[in-house]
């Protein structure tokens, strides 16, 4: 999964940003095209550009639900909870860790003083 997100994050300003005028839909599709071809290079399964682009997609949805999950746990702790019980720990793996530096926090936690 590692060989996933290694190549989305360097080239994360494309494949990640909505289109524009800069960044039209055939640079997004060449920048997936080079995402899968080094997948492939590790990969023991080859597999195409739809399949590597869904397999992020998935990843990056599981990730931030997670992320998500932990952040409303903090929160009913603190707004309503009573401070008892042993604190839930969320436990990411290396691959977890990894998506979350490519999520905007903004997309977990919201926007600051909008409920």
């Amino acid at each position: 999964m590692l060989a996933l997100i290694e190549p989305v994050a360097t080239k994360k300003n494309v494949v990640l940003d909505k289109l524009d005028n800069r960044i039209t839909e055939q640079v997004k599709n060449n920048a997936w095209e080079s995402v899968a071809t080094e997948v492939n290079l590790v990969a023991r399964v080859q597999r195409n550009v739809n399949e590597v682009r869904r397999k992020f997609t998935n990843l990056r949805a599981a990730v931030k639900e997670k992320a998500a999950q932990e952040r409303e746990r903090e929160t009913k702790k603190h707004t309503g909870g009573t401070g008892g019980g042993p604190a839930v720990l969320t436990n990411y793996s290396p691959v977890e860790e990894a998506m979350l530096t490519l999520i905007e926090p903004v997309v977990i936690t919201g926007l600051l003083g909008v409920l």
